[in-house]
């Protein structure tokens, strides 16, 4: 294990808000990541790699850092995951914009101001980015240069990250409704209403848009009619975006007894396969690689589990509550917590590879060509190697 350090002290006193805004089988060691893995569509980036939001990313592992590349100060927390196309990461910020930074030099390639802060994670597809705003906006940019493209309004605020697919862009919102928008228009082309808020993300599987809302209902929707195909009632409010694999959908609930649930459903028979207790509430979606999905707490553990049957394979402790949502590399599992560290695990034993200090509370990474990109509490982006 090798330890590094790359920032400033923490604020703890912002993780009230991070609750308010957000609502907010052994396999071989060098084969995890591969089994579930959804084929990458080099010309799209977007929170959880792929539609199905797998968390898996296909690019080399970094078994040992060298350290921080480069790092760049915005005006406010980073709450976003970053989405990385072209030589460029983007994300957004509590101080209201949009960036672009060059992922070579990390330096400002252009911004985009909004009217609130930026939760929603960016997605580009086709040099386009795609994000929503706090300030009740939907925006389409031009990811080459910043321009807008077009913008729609919802009325309410926006911290669902966006799926798009076949030219269609889908999101949640507030207002209790799930957009289906044309991605070159902004067109409306169907809204689905859940009488409940819908802060986090879709997920889409076999022409099928699964979401949750914070009255603990999971939606499938069909994606060419906006109609309803089924449902499944939770006992507790939906703390993160669905994720799908092998037929199973993945999803973590907070409870009214401050706890939380792991849920596996089966996308066929559209029953409940298994329940896995969390101890303490879980606001981050889980990863699906060989056999195992990795979910995370605020208890401070990320937990290895069998996707089959829900026993637990392994946990890993780290030193306060975790917000990060895991991504997966070859064997590699990567998570930032909120002990300030970002941490390297191995995927099959849990065993700690390697860990960095950042200073700062830590978000959801992304990967791409051998570097991870984090944003922090104190505002900072950090390019990894």
């Amino acid at each position: 294990m090798t330890m590094q350090r790359f920032g400033k002290s923490a604020q703890y006193l912002l993780l009230g808000c991070l609750l308010l805004f957000a609502l907010i089988a052994c396999q071989r060691e060098d084969s995890a990541g591969e089994e579930t893995a959804v084929s990458p569509d080099p010309n799209l980036s977007l929170y959880g790699g792929n539609i199905q939001r797998t968390g898996v990313y296909h690019t080399k592992a970094i078994r040992e850092s060298e350290g921080v590349k480069w790092q760049f100060q915005t005006g406010d927390w980073i709450f976003t995951t970053p989405a990385v196309q072209n030589k460029t990461v983007y994300f957004g910020s509590y101080d209201g914009n949009l960036y672009a930074v060059d992922t070579n030099s990390g330096t400002e390639k252009w911004h985009f101001t909004t009217g609130d802060i930026v939760i929603s994670s960016p997605a580009v597809a086709d040099g386009i980015v795609y994000f929503g705003g706090m300030d009740g906006n939907f925006y389409a940019l031009d990811a080459s240069n910043g321009t807008e493209r077009w913008r729609f309004n919802v009325g309410a605020a926006i911290t669902s990250s966006p799926v798009v697919w076949q030219n269609r862009v889908y999101f949640g919102s507030d207002d209790g409704n799930v957009y289906a928008i044309a991605a070159d228009t902004g067109r409306e082309i169907w809204r689905f209403n859940t009488g409940a808020v819908v802060a986090f993300s879709p997920a889409i599987y076999q022409n099928s848009l699964y979401i949750g809302n914070s009255s603990g209902t999971l939606y499938v929707i069909d994606l060419d009619s906006g109609e309803e195909q089924w449902r499944f009632q939770t006992d507790g409010s939906v703390s993160a975006g669905p994720v799908i694999a092998d037929d199973t959908i993945f999803l973590v609930t907070a409870d009214p007894r401050l706890t939380g649930r792991l849920y596996a459903i089966d996308t066929n028979s559209q029953q409940l396969l298994w329940l896995f207790q969390i101890p303490a509430e879980s606001y981050a979606p889980p990863a699906v690689a060989n056999g195992l999905v990795y979910v995370a707490g605020l208890d401070g553990f990320l937990y290895a589990i069998n996707t089959k049957n829900g026993v637990e394979r392994w946990r890993f402790a780290t030193g306060g509550p975790i917000f990060s949502a895991p991504i997966i590399v070859e064997n590699m599992v990567y998570f930032g917590g909120w002990d300030q560290y970002l941490y390297a695990v191995n995927a099959v034993t849990g065993r700690e590879q390697w860990r960095l200090w950042a200073g700062s509370g830590v978000s959801s990474p992304v990967i791409s060509d051998g570097v991870i990109y984090v944003g922090s509490d104190q505002g900072v982006l950090f390019a990894i190697h």
